[in-house]
């Protein structure tokens, strides 16, 4: 676990810091000298340090045989040495040891100050007269900062300085040969007298050679010719020798009556002036080239060592997850005030060192004042963020919940519970009363403050500032609060509507913080003792009608063995008439209490949805007809009259025939026994749409309660209960109307009676 975390550690550090300082980063723009760089046979005399100096230095010698003014007569350091001397070695003398004094000369400070001047593209016919000037050189009368018109004077003093400034520097030999008006020829040389001349062999040690005679030149590396025109069109790139030659650029007549020949030194070397020593241009470019070429081979090794970290890292991937894991809980134990002040302070101590500064500008920036970033700093400030924030993450992902880790957290906690206390109206009130208080006190100080003298309005707007913040934090909290009762209170409406339609129990439940947590609970409560009570209210009904159906058919056996016995009792003849009585008297109470039972057991079936039903296809309007001819006697012996108004065409429905006949018979039967004496009873059958409604209507004999249900088992309208019947009737009546699909209602109008029956038509 150990190896995997360091691996981890180091591998991901080591590979940030290579993407970070790569070679491109630490010595600008190396893409035109890339292939020098990678190749093992690659010299610096390919790369774009070496054609820039080489290219300055043919134009200076040509405006000097020209009798031009030079655009830039002193030294040039390159973009990319010296930054990392301690990481890429330094620079080795390569033919003479000087030592360097303690006080650097003015030359040398303005040499190391350079900047390289452009040069101006001119067109056929015009000459290279440069306006910019180098600081660096000596502010003689010749100096100026524009153009202008140059004496022979000015002209010669300047030559004599550029010269003298490279009198010692036999990194580059140079000749210049040209013809003045007057005809006379001039040369000016830092080598021997034969070098130059035609036929001339390159010094032993140089390895380049340029020359340039007319208006074109020719170089040579190792004794093979260069290409330095490419196509011809000069487009001012980092891969083109800046020199005269191309279409686009060409020089005057006077710069072609003279010639240069240049020469450089294949290992250039130091050299010195009076007590001074010079690196030079040459110097510097073939130092930065091997740094370069040693930083590219270090950053090659560092990223094979990141991929191979990396790859141990992979290989041990659990191990990995285990330590942070272990380590995120670890830090999970901290507040989350504490690490937010960590963070703060570390985030601070990383602004106030400036190492971050340059991210804040464009990347062109960063390449250009690269020299002078601290780039290792630069680099530890994005390391150290990146690993500060990865900590965060850990802390996040496998510490406790940052709000159940808050010191402010346990605090608004420990009020939220004070508040619970309270009513909803009163703590809605409080909060509000909080905001407005603090608000209202918080713009009143900042208002006097404003009125009063400065010292007194700093003191003022010092008190109302922190006034002001807990006004608003109290406003925010305010309004958080009521985005959570506007959400409990869908909730809690959920909840209500699921009781209400006789739903399961919605699942989600409210936290105990919610404002409404006491009314879901009391909600909830209501609910259960509703559901408490219809499941006690299902069971009474359950057992009774098991009761009932029990008791009936237990006393279904013995009342048929009495029966039995009866019938036997009226077949003896030899009984004295007197006892023929009392037998004819115990056979109507046996046949009535027969018909009792079975009223009660099959109300019992009924009841508990075990009724058998058989529907088919029948015509009401017949089995009306079929009823009442079939209680024909009981309708002449009743001492009420029967009116019937039932269609002659048929009226079909799907029902059970056998129960319906009963129905109707409990019907007829129950007007004609508790009918007024010498009234009427109407049974009329008609269509209404697509129903088929049948009513039977009648005058009570007794006065009715307009309270009562009469379908109610054993419910009479006699409640003296004198006339002999069992109140079973209206009851077995709705309850087989509605097992054969049909609706059963009953309505009294003072002392009329009405029953209706309603059945879709087939």
């Amino acid at each position: 676990m150990i190896v995997a975390v360091v691996s981890h550690v180091l591998g991901v550090s080591l590979f940030l810091s290579a993407l970070f300082l790569n070679p491109f980063v630490l010595f600008g723009d190396a893409l035109p000298d890339m292939g020098a760089l990678l190749s093992p046979d690659g010299r610096y005399e390919q790369t774009q340090d070496f054609r820039d100096y080489v290219s300055r230095m043919t134009n200076n010698l040509l405006c000097v045989g020209a009798g031009r003014p030079i655009s830039f007569a002193g030294e040039e350091y390159t973009r990319r040495a010296g930054w990392f001397p301690w990481l890429f070695g330094s620079a080795t003398d390569t033919a003479i040891t000087v030592t360097v004094p303690a006080e650097i000369s003015q030359y040398e400070e303005m040499e190391a100050e350079a900047i390289a001047g452009e040069e101006e593209l001119v067109e056929e016919g015009e000459a290279s007269a440069g306006a910019s000037w180098n600081q660096s050189a000596p502010k003689e009368s010749f100096w100026q900062e524009s153009e202008g018109d140059w004496s022979p004077k000015e002209l010669e003093e300047m030559y004599e300085w550029f010269f003298k400034n490279h009198e010692k520097d036999k990194n580059l030999l140079y000749r210049v040969s040209c013809t003045d008006a007057e005809g006379k020829e001039c040369v000016y040389t830092n080598a021997e007298e034969a070098f130059g001349k035609e036929n001339s062999p390159l010094p032993e040690g140089y390895s380049f050679l340029l020359k340039f005679e007319g208006d074109r030149a020719a170089a040579w590396l190792d004794g093979e010719e260069l290409d330095l025109y490419g196509d011809g069109i000069y487009r001012w790139d980092d891969t083109q020798w800046a020199i005269p030659g191309y279409e686009n650029y060409k020089l005057g007549e006077d710069f072609r009556r003279s010639q240069v020949t240049v020469a450089v030194r294949r290992v250039p070397m130091r050299y010195a002036v009076g007590d001074t020593v010079y690196g030079g241009g040459l110097y510097w470019a073939q130092q930065s080239f091997a740094a370069r070429k040693r930083a590219l081979a270090l950053w090659g090794i560092i990223f094979a060592i990141t991929v191979l970290l990396l790859a141990v890292c992979f290989l041990w991937r659990r191990e990995r997850r285990e330590a942070c894991r272990r380590l995120g809980r670890a830090l999970g134990k901290l507040y989350v005030e504490c690490v937010l002040l960590l963070v703060a302070a570390l985030i601070w101590m990383i602004v106030l060192s400036g190492i971050l500064r340059p991210l804040f500008w464009m990347w062109e920036s960063i390449i250009w004042w690269g020299s002078g970033i601290d780039w290792l700093g630069l680099t530890g400030g994005i390391l150290a963020c990146f690993w500060l924030f990865y900590l965060v993450y850990l802390y996040v992902r496998y510490g406790e919940k940052p709000w159940k880790r808050s010191l402010c957290g346990k605090l608004i906690r420990f009020l939220g519970k004070k508040e619970r206390r309270l009513e909803i109206q009163e703590r809605m009130n409080r909060r509000m009363l909080r905001c407005i208080v603090c608000l209202a006190v918080g713009l009143m100080l900042a208002a006097i403050g404003g009125l009063l003298p400065w010292r007194m309005t700093v003191a003022c707007w010092a008190v109302a500032a922190p006034v002001l913040t807990a006004g608003l934090a109290f406003l925010v909290y305010d309004i958080y609060c009521r985005c959570r009762l506007s959400r409990d209170l869908g909730l809690l409406n959920d909840q209500i509507h699921a009781a209400w339609e006789g739903k399961e129990r919605s699942a989600y439940a409210l936290p105990v913080d919610s404002d409404l947590a006491d009314m879901a609970q009391k909600v909830a409560g209501i609910r259960d003792g509703l559901e408490t009570a219809v499941e006690e209210r299902m069971k009474s009904e359950r057992m009774k009608v098991e009761l009932v159906a029990n008791v009936s058919h237990d006393i279904k056996t013995p009342l048929t063995s009495i029966i039995s016995y009866v019938d036997l009792l009226k077949e003896d003849d030899s009984l004295p008439a007197e006892l023929k009585d009392y037998v004819a008297i115990l056979a109507q109470k046996s046949e009535r209490l027969k018909e009792m039972v079975q009223d009660v057991f099959e109300v019992s079936k009924a009841s508990s949805g075990q009724l058998p039903v058989s529907r088919e296809r029948l015509d009401l309007a017949k089995l009306l007809r079929q009823t009442m001819a079939d209680m024909q006697e009981q309708i002449a012996d009743a001492p009420v009259s029967l009116k019937a108004q039932i269609p002659e065409e048929a009226v079909e429905i799907v029902a059970d025939g056998q129960r319906l006949y009963r129905v109707f018979q409990n019907l007829l039967q129950n007007a004609l026994q508790y009918s007024l004496e010498g009234s009427r009873v109407y049974i009329r059958l008609e269509k209404e749409g697509s129903l088929a409604v049948v009513s039977v209507r009648n005058t009570s004999r007794n006065e009715l309660d307009g309270g009562t249900d009469f379908t109610e088992r054993f419910v009479r309208g006699d409640v003296s209960r004198t006339d002999g019947g069992s109140g079973l009737g209206l009851s077995i009546a709705k309850s087989f109307t509605e097992a054969c699909g049909g609706a059963f209602a009953v309505e009294t109008i003072a002392d009329l009676f009405v029953v209706t029956v309603r059945f879709e038509t087939a």
